[in-house]
């Protein structure tokens, strides 16, 4: 491949049988459904590049087999936030308590302002490395490891399913069962090309199963205790979604696909904020426990309530209005 086609310098997007004959704007935007249409031709005018060699225009049909490279844009971060509390630390791991609206990871539009690059910043020369991921938008509980023999013990513990995970979790409707047991296999379920959606009955589905208890019940609500098994990618969002309980706040299972489509393409508005109710999904890991790797002993960690969400349910109690800073960065 020449140069232009680098597949460091962004994402590579494979043309697919089902889209033979299609527009190259109308399979980007398929492939990437946060962009409106404006942003992806834009996008096909100075960051695309096409594996046949073919100069991109909007108009141009794909080539099942072929590739489309989208280039990073350029990335600018403005305030880095400060690192997250540190729990517990010793030569193996480190515990932190993630606040909601943080990412875990780098992606290309956030290159620092994230858990682990903020936390390398501050700790410079130690091999600091995530032992499990959280939702941008779910606070709580996060493991990093500061070794190689403690990251590969810790995934290790992952795999075999040894690592105990606590979350809590507001739920919309009343849930009637006091104590149960979500097990459903979780596949992507696409709809309007939202291709990051899971649940019961999607594609590619795999085994989960998610336990659930009710620690206290509102008109409306309920607040739950949830046992994840497996770790699928949003196991707990899709299960509670799936069972017609979606998590107050969440944006893409409390809601339907177009108004996901809007959220990330035009931003929130005051109806849609009226709709959701809370700024972020109110879902927080709350207990981890796991063997150490140093010498394999049980350890337990616990995390209370943010105060965002404290702030929710207490309207419950006070039977005001809701007082929930809807500052959340949810771009």
């Amino acid at each position: 491949m020449s140069e232009s086609f680098d597949p460091s310098a962004g994402r590579i997007y494979e043309v697919t049988e089902h889209y033979r004959g299609e527009r190259l704007d109308r399979f980007l935007q398929a492939m990437i459904p946060r962009l409106s249409r404006q942003s992806v031709q834009r996008a096909i005018r100075a960051r695309v590049a096409l594996s046949w060699h073919k100069a991109p225009r909007a108009a141009l049909k794909v080539i099942p087999g072929e590739k489309v490279l989208v280039r990073h844009a350029a990335v600018v971060e403005g305030r880095i936030d400060p690192p997250p509390p540190v729990l517990y630390e010793d030569a193996s791991l480190l515990v932190v308590d993630k606040p909601a609206g943080l990412l875990v990871h780098p992606t290309h539009h956030c290159r620092r302002n994230n858990v682990i690059n903020i936390l390398r910043a501050h700790r410079p020369g130690e091999q600091l490395a995530l032992a499990h991921r959280l939702d941008r938008e779910t606070s709580g509980l996060l493991l990093l490891t500061r070794s190689v023999g403690a990251s590969r013990f810790l995934a290790e513990e992952f795999v075999a399913r040894r690592v105990s995970k606590t979350y809590r979790a507001l739920a919309h409707g009343e849930v009637e069962a006091d104590e149960g047991t979500f097990d459903a296999p979780l596949g992507v379920r696409s709809s309007l090309d939202i291709v990051f959606r899971r649940g019961a009955g999607g594609e590619r589905a795999q085994p989960a199963r998610t336990d659930f208890r009710v620690e206290r019940r509102f008109p409306g609500y309920t607040l739950l205790a949830l046992h994840p098994h497996t770790g699928r990618r949003h196991q707990i969002r899709a299960h509670l979604a799936d069972a017609g309980h979606p998590i107050v706040g969440d944006k893409l299972y409390a809601t339907d696909a177009r108004f996901f489509l809007r959220m990330v393409r035009h931003g929130l508005d005051d109806a849609m904020r009226d709709r959701l109710q809370a700024p972020r999904q109110l879902l927080h890991a709350a207990g981890l426990a796991f063997r150490h790797p140093a010498d394999g002993h049980r350890v337990r960690f616990t995390s209370p309530l943010p105060p965002d969400f404290e702030a929710f349910l207490d309207w419950f109690v006070v039977g005001g209005e809701a007082r929930v800073s809807w500052d959340l960065d949810t771009s």
